[in-house]
């Protein structure tokens, strides 16, 4: 028996298969993260993709990443723009597939430095308090001034370079 969403279904003996020559893997991204605002290239690389755009979906987020061009190596598709916040998901699609991702992970990610990021507003001075939300990831682009108090139950993303917190 195979159950899907709480209904058994019978299985013939030698009716499932599962082949990895059939499965679409997911190797990388490029870029692995990006702005809510969306509206930007994602490019994924692995195999199995086939050649027809129609074919293939790719969700991130639950937000569709419009497909523009697919080979058989490379999808990719338009970045769609996350209103709320929301745990991160990664779902592509080949002809009804769902595609081994192999770890790869893409993270929507608003900049420190960024009006945006703190609802239009300017970044946070010198004596503010600063609170993160959950499902809000903020990548520290500059060194911020010296704070009263950070709260973080999303998360805050340090670039490799050095800066002061």
């Amino acid at each position: 028996m195979v159950t899907v969403n709480d209904y058994a279904q019978p299985v013939i003996a030698d009716a499932l298969e599962m082949r990895q020559d059939k499965t679409p893997v997911v190797s990388s991204l490029s870029p692995t993260r990006g702005s809510i605002a969306g509206n930007y290239a994602l490019t994924i690389t692995g195999t199995g993709f086939g050649t027809t755009v129609n074919d293939v979906s790719v969700t991130i987020d639950k937000i569709a990443c419009v497909v523009q061009t697919v080979t058989a190596t490379q999808i990719v598709c338009t970045v769609g723009a996350r209103p709320t916040y929301t745990l991160p998901e990664l779902s592509v699609m080949v002809a009804h597939r769902q595609s081994a991702n192999k770890g790869n992970s893409f993270m929507y990610i608003e900049k420190w430095s960024e009006s945006a990021t703190w609802g239009g507003e300017s970044p946070p001075r010198e004596g503010d308090s600063v609170f993160i939300p959950k499902g809000q990831n903020v990548l520290v682009d500059v060194s911020p001034p010296k704070l009263k108090a950070v709260m973080i139950e999303g998360q805050l993303v340090f670039n490799d370079q050095d800066l002061t917190f």
